[in-house]
């Protein structure tokens, strides 16, 4: 008799450590969704990094196996101590443990977990489709409620938002406090909220390699559609770190091929171009187009037209630069006086902005991750911060040189530049000191890892 041939299911293979990885990236995108405990916000991402650290404690205890956390790492782990050392001199203990077990729980933790559940370059390069896919989520809902506004006058808010107290609420649509509360001028929030335009340079900018690796028309159609998201974003910030990632990309990719004078010519008709534009917002800041910018409906309702958009992005505008100029010049300097106090450990993690609106007549925050770090935990956490940087984009190109020729990725190079965009929203606004700029290093280290171990080189363990 001739056997039948048994039917079996084909084995799908899924690696729950690398998923859970996953997941934390996909949900970075929706911070809208936060929930409150006590006066603590906490977002999904912030919700399921917390609650994952006993299970994640027992695996490492049951595998014997602890991450190999690098020189980043331990510099994180330095400036995590420099913290609770400033909640002991603080004005405010209570804030300062707060602020320093926000920086260990929300966001070390996703560098941690990165390094340790993510084993081979395919699921890093796995978990950049996931900032993607994210990505996508929130440019068609910030489209959409653009879109809903400008056209047809309706605000309209992520689904079940009034559930939640994410930070996407009346003021992107010109209500409550803020320098956006202005009314009739609405801006996208998407899924994120505050920080929707420096979140999307992230996938932007993976989606830039996606289009260098796997060449179809699908990356380049979600590029596109990235790139007019961050434009219409009307974020400054956003714009200084996309420049800051495409110059960064354009000058190590084009040197990798030892092209030195084809690269300085391009450089040159590129500043060309850059210096027209800068000449020309110069030009127009007297100009009566942006009058135009403003509808005077009554005597005390004025409504703004989408020609604020660009109005708000020309840096000669006397109001816009006025604003940057209080927000940055003056806590700039308080910190650079105050970041030696209590022997150079600050005022305390979160005291430093509530210090000055005390004491000088300053009333805006800092709006700068940088001018904090120097304020809130001295110079002795500044130069914490600035060596992580100095490092995590030492590890980058390290990663990227290193490789042989003849066969290049350029992942290393893309997330190094995306780690740097990172770096300049944190020294103009408040967006470096987030998860995903953890999980980016946490990549930009495994990757270095990764290599280390393909090419059979020793790596130095801390």
């Amino acid at each position: 008799m001739e056997k039948v041939a048994s039917f079996k299911l084909p084995i799908v293979r899924i690696n729950p450590g690398a998923s859970f990885i996953y997941l934390i990236i996909f949900l970075s995108g929706f911070g809208v969704y936060a929930v409150e405990l006590g006066n603590v916000g906490l977002t999904p991402i912030n919700l399921l990094v917390i609650l994952a650290l006993p299970i994640v404690i027992l695996i490492a205890c049951v595998r014997q196996q602890v991450p190999q956390i690098s020189i980043i790492g331990a510099l994180y782990f330095i400036f995590f101590l420099i913290c609770m050392f400033g909640a002991v001199v603080a004005d405010s203990p209570i804030d300062a443990l707060r602020g320093a077990g926000g920086y260990f729980l929300e966001n070390m933790l996703c560098f941690f977990y990165v390094i340790f559940f993510l084993k081979t370059r395919q699921h890093v390069e796995k978990a950049i489709k996931f900032f993607i896919l994210g990505g996508i989520f929130n440019c068609v809902m910030g489209l959409t409620q653009l879109i809903g506004y400008y056209f047809f006058n309706e605000m309209i808010f992520p689904p079940l938002k009034e559930l939640f107290r994410g930070q996407s609420g009346m003021k992107a649509f010109g209500y409550g406090t803020g320098a956006f509360s202005i009314p009739g001028f609405a801006y996208m929030t998407g899924f994120i909220g505050d920080g929707f335009g420096p979140w999307l340079i992230i996938p932007f900018s993976l989606s830039i390699y996606g289009i260098y690796k796997y060449k179809t028309l699908k990356f380049m159609f979600i590029t596109s559609l990235f790139f007019v998201t961050i434009v219409l974003s009307v974020s400054r910030s956003s714009y200084l770190g996309l420049g800051a990632f495409l110059s960064f990309i354009y000058i190590f990719y084009r040197s990798k091929d030892r092209r030195f004078f084809p690269l300085v010519f391009n450089f040159y008709k590129t500043s060309f171009i850059v210096l027209f534009i800068i000449i020309g917002l110069y030009v127009s800041n007297t100009s009566s187009f942006f009058d135009r910018s403003e509808i005077k409906l009554s005597e005390t309702t004025t409504i703004k037209t989408p020609i604020h958009l660009i109005k708000r992005v020309n840096p000669f505008i006397e109001s816009m630069r006025s604003i940057q100029i209080e927000f940055f010049s003056s806590h700039m300097k308080l910190a650079m006086i105050h970041g030696f106090d209590n022997l150079g450990f600050g005022r305390g993690s979160e005291n430093f902005d509530d210090f000055v609106y005390k004491r000088y007549p300053v009333k805006y925050g800092s709006h700068s991750n940088f001018i904090i770090f120097l304020g809130d935990t001295g110079i002795w956490g500044f130069l914490t911060q600035i060596l992580i940087v100095i490092f995590t984009i030492g590890y980058g190109l390290r990663t990227y040189f290193r490789q042989p020729k003849d066969t290049i990725d350029h992942l290393p190079l893309f997330l190094t530049g995306i780690y740097l965009a990172l770096v300049m929203t944190g020294i103009v606004r408040t967006f470096y000191l987030t998860p995903s700029t953890f999980i980016i290093t946490g990549l930009i280290i495994k990757l270095n890892s990764i290599q280390y171990q393909e090419y059979d080189l020793v790596q130095i363990k801390i």
